[in-house]
């Protein structure tokens, strides 16, 4: 079995990979297997085969409410990649539960390139500027997409990523206050309160809503709703993929700006915002909801010793030192 990062994990391990591709993949036995690192948490990724031609990733949900997530995804990636293109990953089979895996999983095209993460120190300069030009010019092809265009994707509900602000208020102060999380040890408490304190008062009265159907003054748009740097894919400086859609639905306009802060600089991320050209409520619900994503995941996932701390840490500093 791949190392566990939750409790209630699904067997996401080699015989486990090797049974589904036997059974449900015959064309890909044979090929070899490897399990891929990276900073994500919600699925296990195994490389079938030898990059570039002659390979494809295996992704295996790792809980049940990550495989909401890949059903989410399955039903979506078809429609995204007609109006992004190679810019989203190609769906080469959808797999589906066994008797030793539980789960809906997913096959897809290898796409030659490297998370942003990963190469987080090569992204700068002008390479940064044009990656951060090129991300919202796919962002914004999304957003041109009727909310309609994906059948059975709705909006968020209150307290989901990509939801209403009000609930996340909330639950920032569940995670700072209870003993379990240990956030004074972890973070600038006094600190993050402030910032989000600041960005409530600047969002005004957008952070109130609880749905796209009430009157908000948000635009409510297709999100992508985890542009995170590790779902960025980045080969020669150049923007070559999203992944991972599992957050996407209906949202406020606000969420897919997080990549200001979880990939960007001061002078990239200025050229992020001006392209997307959101209004200043909307960029500070933007920053609001990206502080209270690094937080909780700072606050579990660093007792684990998992790079989406590091990931999160980064984004967070960002935040706190923005003007």
């Amino acid at each position: 079995m791949t190392d566990r990062i939750h409790a209630d994990e699904a067997d996401t391990g080699r015989s486990v990979v090797v049974g589904l591709l036997r059974d449900q993949c015959p064309q890909l036995t044979g090929r070899s297997l490897r399990l891929l690192g990276g900073s994500g948490s919600d699925n296990a990724m195994w490389l079938v085969g030898e990059p570039p031609t002659d390979a494809v990733v295996v992704r295996l949900p790792r809980t049940a409410s990550a495989s909401e997530a890949m059903r989410r995804e399955l039903h979506a990636l078809p429609v995204i990649r007609e109006a992004l293109g190679p810019l989203v990953p190609d769906l080469q089979h959808a797999g589906t539960p066994t008797d030793v895996y539980p789960y809906e999983w997913s096959v897809l095209r290898w796409i030659d390139g490297s998370d942003a993460w990963a190469i987080r120190n090569e992204i700068t300069g002008i390479e940064a500027d044009n990656i951060a030009a090129e991300l919202a010019r796919s962002l914004g092809a999304l957003r041109a997409l009727s909310t309609d265009a994906i059948p059975g994707i709705g909006a968020r509900e209150a307290g989901e990523r990509g939801g209403p602000i009000e609930p996340f208020i909330d639950e920032l102060e569940r995670w700072l206050t209870n003993p379990r999380w240990h956030a004074d040890a972890l973070l600038d408490v006094p600190r993050v309160r402030r910032r989000a304190a600041e960005d409530v008062e600047r969002a005004g009265a957008d952070t109130s809503c609880t749905s796209p159907h009430e009157g908000h003054p948000a635009t409510w748009v297709l999100s992508h709703g985890d542009v995170i740097a590790g779902n960025v894919l980045i080969n020669h400086g150049r923007l070559v993929a999203i992944i991972d859609w599992g957050a996407v639905g209906i949202a406020d306009s606000a969420q897919d700006l997080s990549a200001a802060w979880a990939l960007f600089e001061p002078r990239a991320r200025s050229i992020f915002r001006e392209a997307m050209q959101p209004t200043l409520a909307t960029w500070h619900r933007a920053r609001l909801t990206e502080l209270i994503h690094a937080v909780c995941a700072i606050l579990y996932y660093r007792p684990k010793s998992h790079p989406l701390a590091d990931v999160m840490e980064r984004t967070l500093d960002r935040i706190l030192a923005d003007s």
